[in-house]
């Protein structure tokens, strides 16, 4: 059994919120072969996604930390617990996949697992496989982009323009009588007249 299958069965069976006893009960073997059944069919769909973090093993290493993440907030407990009731292997082993992509993209859209990412930018192939994951738990992220791959939209300076400025460039482009009317014959505008008038701008 791989480590993510033994810390998942592990968080399992250990859940106090689980019920053990179904109509068909499972033993602690039978979750510890569902999990490891459900870590191996995590780790296929989501292959070139995985290979983009390291460590995998280890208690600090990525399965350590969905498995960690799987047993302290318990995603999908309910659903876990009926499967279990019920003896639906089929269902367990679906609810204990999508509670490992849950613990996944939670913690990656927190930048939870920025420290164990080996890349800078997912490739594409990781990419795909990351925003399938996102639509599967139903992940409430703009585009379910992952914030290593969001791109800051640069800021670009508004420019404006002094009312000085403003009477010289229409001092080129509208027709002299309006031009006058606005700035010459307007006590307001006068004062930014007479100063592009002493600049040489008009």
């Amino acid at each position: 059994m791989s480590l993510l299958g033994k810390l998942f069965a592990h968080g399992v069976a250990d859940d106090e919120d689980v019920a053990l006893r179904p109509s068909r009960q499972f033993t602690r073997q039978d979750i510890g072969r569902i999990a490891e059944r459900a870590a191996t069919e995590f780790r296929n769909r989501s292959m070139n996604l995985m290979s983009c973090f390291g460590p995998l093993e280890g208690e600090f290493g990525l399965y350590g930390t969905l498995s960690n993440f799987v047993r302290t907030k318990n995603p999908l407990s309910a659903e876990i617990s009926e499967a279990v009731q019920d003896g639906d292997e089929v269902a367990l082993l679906q609810v204990l996949i999508k509670a490992m992509e849950v613990a996944f993209v939670t913690l990656y859209e927190k930048g939870a697992l920025a420290r164990l990412q080996i890349v800078e930018a997912l490739p594409p192939e990781a990419m795909g496989e990351w925003l399938a994951m996102s639509r599967r738990v139903g992940s409430n992220s703009p585009a379910a982009a992952p914030a290593s791959q969001v791109e800051e939209t640069p800021v670009v300076p508004v420019v404006t323009e002094t009312p000085v400025e403003t009477c010289a460039r229409e001092f080129r482009e509208l027709p002299s009588r309006e031009w006058k009317r606005k700035w010459l014959d307007n006590r307001k505008n006068r004062s930014a007249a007479d100063q592009a008038a002493a600049e040489g701008r008009i």
